[in-house]
């Protein structure tokens, strides 16, 4: 509740005296509430547990750039009674977490702060912190954010106003602006909101009482010429026609002030009676001949002599009823039943086109009132309700409702092949034929078409290909060179830029290049060549290697390695370009000093002289080789 001070159904006395008053500050485990009264400037804070614990309060003038706030120091967590979502508006999410809709957790490190709500739109003004673990010290209140932008989230001292549980006996901040006060005590029954204890001295109700005018009582009832508001759970004014009301205005009474009629069969009262009424002022209520009746003989519809507006005495009868009867007409200026014209069941006048609903035989014409033997074209004939209804949009001749009941379609639409169905597209293997609004066949190779010919194609059969331009409208069971035959989308699609011609899209499925491109050994792939005249083969900076001594590549063929000494390409399994590359080559440039000859041809390990296998020995080479693997002598070296 909004405004309360001390929790609902508390206030804070003035004095209180008593020798088992505690003035206890937050300490670990208990539960505190904070109520916040804009209105009244003041903040509350007390434990709900210990009813003889006095009370904090501080006042505040200005709340506009007040937000909740809860620092904590040393990690813990606290636990609240409602959903914490409105303490999220800016915290650190390196320190402060949200494991539950109730529960904060804080890491253990510097102080934190966590800035809720602004207070002056929040719809939390009061709510419960339970200090379940504190490490250091909690504190919860308001804090003053001139900019929430700009706000400092970690470090420093409580710079609110709060109270705070600590590690010792709480505390309070700002000293001197929060002072203890008598505890809360509890309001007669009837008050959520008082100033005092007994049921006269009430600001707010409980539910079933209402807050008397301009009063501090709170009663069950409400005095005449109040209702009871059970929103606001007060008395609140009836409109000034209604002495008893259930609502504010003038249409929600039950009875009526001097001057007023409560009306038939309503709650409003108005200064005046309808036709065939009376005005009773003793019991101020109309009363009158039936509510059928403007005249009338006796108290029943069946005394009428004539009628109130909208009814209408029925042929040869005093009965005033809301309607006519079939094959008659509401005459609304003498408000009596005249006979309709013969092609009409219902009508509003005698001729044949002010008719509503036809007799059999008869139609109502489309947007009309007249009723004739037959449809215009675009309707068809419904017996059952005797009226004219439009075809679906799609036909401009029909015999019922449906696109499945066109004997003819409208533009932009085409009768389906040996079908009375039409619809806006034709089936594949037809084309959209215009001028009768029909689905013809396309030619053979088409499976969608513009016309009769296999020249008017916009898609193939399966075996047939859509050319490309300048005969892209064309099927044919070929595609011309530069192009290969798409069987998953029926058409000729282009080759790589290296192919000239292809079975696919790439560069590797070519089966004949373009000119500067090569077809690479055992291979279905086309690569750029090279056509420079002064092309350096002992240089690989440009990126070029010598394949099979005749022409150069930008990189080896598979199963070839590239060798950057004499940049050639050499035949080779994995292994071989593996060990070759960077094993072999790297060795070879070791320093002579490393104790060992060039690699032999054989790949061993080979001191220049005897003395040097006892240094190769003792760079870890296995002393049982008598030649060492280049691969074992290798790892050893270098571990």
């Amino acid at each position: 509740m909004i405004g309360i001070c001390c929790g609902i159904g508390k206030y804070i006395p003035a004095t209180c005296t008593g020798g088992s008053l505690t003035e206890n500050l937050p300490v670990e485990s208990s539960v505190w509430q904070i109520d916040i009264d804009i209105a009244a400037g003041e903040i509350t804070w007390f434990d709900i547990n210990y009813p003889w614990n006095k009370a904090l309060r501080t006042t505040i003038s200005d709340f506009s750039n007040m937000y909740h706030v809860v620092m904590v120091y040393g990690g813990g967590f606290f636990e609240l009674d409602v959903d914490n979502s409105f303490l999220k508006t800016k915290y650190n999410p390196s320190i402060a977490s949200f494991p539950s809709s109730t529960r904060v957790d804080f890491g253990s490190g510097l102080a934190t702060r966590i800035i809720g709500e602004k207070m002056t739109t929040t719809s939390v003004r009061s709510y419960q912190l339970t200090f379940s673990s504190v490490g250091g010290w909690t504190c919860f209140g308001m804090i003053l954010v001139p900019d929430i932008n700009t706000v400092t989230l970690d470090g420093g001292s409580f710079d609110g106003w709060g109270s705070c549980a600590d590690t010792g006996s709480g505390s309070m901040w700002p000293i001197g602006s929060i002072n203890w006060v008598c505890p809360c005590t509890n309001c007669d029954n009837a008050c959520t909101k008082c100033t005092g204890p007994t049921q006269n001295e009430c600001s707010a109700c409980s539910s079933g009482y209402y807050l008397q005018p301009s009063s501090t009582s709170c009663q069950i009832s409400c005095p005449p010429g109040y209702w009871k508001d059970g929103t606001n759970r007060i008395c609140a004014a009836c409109h000034s026609a209604c002495t008893e009301c259930s609502g504010p205005n003038f249409n929600q009474c039950s009875a009526c002030s001097t001057g007023y009629f409560l009306q038939p069969a309503s709650t409003i009262c108005l200064n005046f009676c309808p036709n065939g009424y009376g005005e009773d002022t003793v019991n101020r209520v109309c009363v009158s001949c039936d509510t059928s009746c403007s005249q009338c003989t006796g108290p029943t519809n069946t005394q009428c002599s004539a009628c109130s507006p909208g009814y209408f005495l029925q042929p040869s009868s005093t009965t005033c009823l809301d309607s006519c009867p079939v094959l008659y007409w509401a005459d609304l200026t003498n408000n009596i039943c005249l006979p309709c014209d013969t092609s009409c069941s219902i009508c509003l006048d005698g001729t044949n086109n002010q008719c509503s609903s036809c007799v059999s035989g008869y139609f109502l014409q489309p947007s009309s009132t007249t009723c004739l033997n037959f449809c215009p074209v675009g309707y068809w004939q419904d017996t059952t309700n005797h009226i004219c209804a439009n075809c679906d949009i799609s036909c401009s001749q029909c015999t019922g409702p449906l696109n499945t009941q066109c004997s003819a379609c409208s533009t932009g639409y085409f009768q389906q092949p040996a079908s009375t169905i039409c619809l806006s597209s034709c089936p594949n293997g037809y084309w959209e034929d215009v001028a009768n609004r029909v689905c013809a066949s396309c030619d053979t190779p088409c499976s969608q078409c513009t016309g009769p010919s296999d020249t008017q194609c916009s898609a193939c059969n399966a075996g047939f290909f859509l050319q490309p331009p300048p005969s892209e409208t064309t099927c044919l069971n070929s595609c011309p060179v530069g192009y290969w035959q798409d069987t998953t989308n029926h058409i000729c699609a282009s080759c790589d830029i290296s192919c000239s011609r292809c079975t696919g899209p790439l560069n590797s499925q070519c089966s004949a290049c373009n000119a500067g491109y090569t077809l690479q050994p055992s291979s279905t792939t086309c690569l750029k060549k090279d056509d420079s005249s002064d092309q350096d083969p002992t240089n690989c900076n440009n990126g070029f290697y010598i394949y099979n001594n005749s022409s150069y590549v930008a990189e080896c063929p598979s199963e070839y390695y590239s060798n950057t000494t004499d940049c050639k390409c050499y035949e080779g399994n994995k292994n071989t370009i593996f060990i070759l590359k960077y094993l072999i080559l790297p060795l070879r440039q070791l320093n002579s000093s490393m104790g060992f000859s060039d690699l032999s041809s054989s790949g061993v390990c080979s001191p220049r002289n005897r003395s040097s296998w006892t240094k190769c020995s003792s760079r870890k080479c296995h002393s049982s080789h008598t030649s060492p693997s280049i691969y074992s002598c290798w790892l050893s070296l270098q571990s």
